[in-house]
């Protein structure tokens, strides 16, 4: 069987599939907000992954002769108090806010949808529990929590993901029990259980894969608050500590010049800015896309 014979079989046999990735590329070509949020996301990530690679030497590099030097064709973003390179901070700083929007969401995406499946499906003394507690921490501020946590568990990056992650899943169960609820009532459900499948099979067979449309929508969302929110600990100086290039340190540290050298927070800021901004519009993108209602119609 030759080479072209094969891919026609293959896309025979995937038809469904190839047209389904179509629409949603239609999709999101069709909403210009989307668009501009699928490339700046894509722009975001290409530079936490292969920037740091072409500024990692630079980074801790000090030269107090051309301390708070403004911006230059030498130093883009200028140069801060200790005569650094603010654009190579900046860059390295993409690779930081990546890594801690991955732990930060997984921890928390992973926990509170295992406590919300669970909670939702089997109901009783195991469901009045487990949301009682999320009641417990959704009673509190999210960011209140976090810095109470990360104070108790002292400075520093890790203990600020950590808080974090620890204040963030209730959101996910309280969304994953609410579409559990009304999930394990089906018909499909009901027939399961009858053939006698499992609890664990119906959960992760039936049930996951037709709630996880808004998580993955909520977690694209907050994957932008969670980098806001490690920035904002950063900022008051319980995240990250120096001499790491972490946004929110930088702008902390930034502000104390901020009146005759605006450059030194500036840029931090900007890029805690268009990563916001850039995730929430994928957010929002993704909403639509993964939505069957709008899809349908």
């Amino acid at each position: 069987m030759g080479i072209s014979q094969k891919i026609r079989n293959w896309k025979s046999e995937h038809e469904s599939l190839i047209r389904e990735f179509r629409y949603t590329l239609y999709l999101i070509k069709k909403s210009p907000l989307t668009l501009t949020g699928f490339i700046l996301t894509s722009a975001y990530i290409s530079i936490a992954i292969f920037g740091p690679f072409f500024v990692e030497d630079a980074i801790y590099k000090m030269d107090l002769t051309n301390r708070l030097q403004p911006p230059s064709f030498t130093h883009p973003f200028g140069t801060d108090d200790l005569g650094r390179d603010i654009f190579s901070r900046v860059i390295y700083g993409f690779r930081i806010s990546l890594i801690v929007g991955l732990t930060v969401l997984s921890i928390a995406v992973c926990l509170g949808v295992a406590l919300g499946l669970f909670a939702g499906y089997f109901g009783g003394v195991i469901g009045e529990v487990t949301m009682r507690v999320t009641d417990i921490f959704l009673a509190f501020p999210s960011i209140v929590l976090a810095l109470a946590l990360a104070a108790a568990l002292g400075r520093g990056l890790i203990s600020a993901i950590l808080s974090l992650a620890l204040t963030w899943w209730p959101w996910y169960t309280r969304l994953i029990y609410g579409q559990v609820l009304s999930l394990r009532e089906r018909p499909y459900v009901e027939a399961s259980k009858a053939i006698g499948a499992s609890d664990l099979h119906i959960i992760f067979r039936h049930i996951l894969p037709n709630c996880i449309g808004p998580v993955i929508v909520n977690a694209s969302m907050d994957f932008g608050f969670a980098i806001l929110a490690t920035a904002s600990l950063g900022f008051l100086g319980i995240g990250a500590q120096p001499p790491q290039p972490e946004w929110g340190l930088m702008v902390s540290i930034g502000a104390r010049y901020i009146m005759d050298n605006w450059w030194y927070a500036t840029f931090p800021g900007l890029a805690i800015a268009i990563t916001v901004l850039s995730w929430n519009l994928l957010g929002d993108g993704l909403r639509d896309v993964l939505d069957p209602r709008h899809r349908r119609s």
